[in-house]
């Protein structure tokens, strides 16, 4: 609901004309999925579940778990990949957006086929909470700018933990906030933010 968003989000909520965020969705038969949401003030507009899951970030089979007990702490939630039949982007009033959630931004598919569809921004949002190694924080960045330079649109990398960043269609870092820091990144798109 409207209030809910507003509680969570507080004042980015209040000023934003939408609002994309990431969270684990329980379906009625109980199957979790990582999903990210596009809200606005009249509440949540439209839902996208993830779509490849990845061994240990995502999943962890039982099979491996029991073979490999210490395994467990990286079993994850997530029950099973969304249908790959879903559209990867939201479509806004000043444009089309395509979301990447966590380590999609790693598929090129992905992103080309958002592209091939009209999006001119890619969100990958994320976290890389499971690293501590400063090496996969700069590789995630390096592959959001190769994702921003294959399909020609601006990216943007919202990580939780990690490096968050505008990126240009030439693969430039416009403005970023670095690992282990907060903030808000406000940055005008040319094309589709006027």
């Amino acid at each position: 609901t409207p209030k809910f968003l507003e509680k969570t989000f507080g004042n980015i909520f209040l000023h934003a004309k939408q609002i994309v965020f990431g969270f684990s969705l329980v379906e009625n038969d109980e199957r979790i999925y990582s999903a990210e949401a596009i809200a606005d003030k009249e509440g949540i507009r439209e839902i996208r579940k993830k779509e490849k899951l990845f061994f240990l970030s995502d999943y962890t089979p039982l099979l491996v778990q029991k073979l490999v007990p210490s395994l467990r702490q990286y079993a994850s939630r997530y029950s099973s990949p969304a249908p790959v039949s879903q559209r990867s982007w939201f479509e806004l009033p000043q444009g089309r957006v395509a979301v990447l959630i966590c380590n999609e931004g790693l598929v090129p598919e992905l992103a080309r086929q958002a592209a091939d569809d009209g999006a001119e921004l890619v969100v990958v949002s994320g976290s890389d909470a499971d690293f501590s190694n400063r090496l996969i924080h700069r590789e995630t960045l390096r592959m959001a700018r190769i994702r921003a330079v294959e399909n020609k649109v601006y990216v943007a990398q919202t990580m939780k933990t990690g490096i968050s960043a505008i990126i240009d269609p030439q693969g430039e870092v416009k403005k970023f906030i670095d690992k282990d820091k907060q903030g808000i990144l406000v940055y005008e798109i040319p094309k589709i933010f006027p």
